[in-house]
């Protein structure tokens, strides 16, 4: 493993079933083929607090990607856009600066039918 002190963590909740597409997009288009996704749950923002119960929980993704910082522009960029962020209920994103990271590299394996 190597060691990357430059780096950069993008990290983004997406409503469920929207961080496949955007996994497929890096690795298609910016080469970026380690990421993590999590799976929580929480309220929307706009729901009543009278209304929050635990049926009103909706099921959402975390996005986590360390990017090396000299590319971390165009990538928040490239995810802001393809996760669309900027539509109504599109999620967040937030980018934080690493102490330290350890780039891996999993082998190539042929696609799954």
């Amino acid at each position: 493993m190597n060691r990357a002190d430059s780096s950069k963590l993008i990290a983004c909740v997406l409503p469920k079933g929207k961080s496949r597409a955007v996994l497929d997009a890096l690795k298609r288009d910016k080469g970026i083929v380690s990421a993590n996704v999590n799976y929580a749950r929480g309220t929307p923002r706009r729901t009543r607090r009278a209304f929050r119960t635990t049926l009103s929980y909706e099921e959402c993704e975390i996005l986590q990607v360390v990017v090396p910082a000299e590319r971390q522009a165009e990538l928040f960029e490239f995810i802001h856009e393809q996760a669309e962020i900027d539509r109504p209920r599109g999620g967040l994103m937030v980018q934080m600066e690493l102490a330290a990271a350890s780039m891996f590299r999993l082998p190539d394996l042929p696609e799954e039918e």
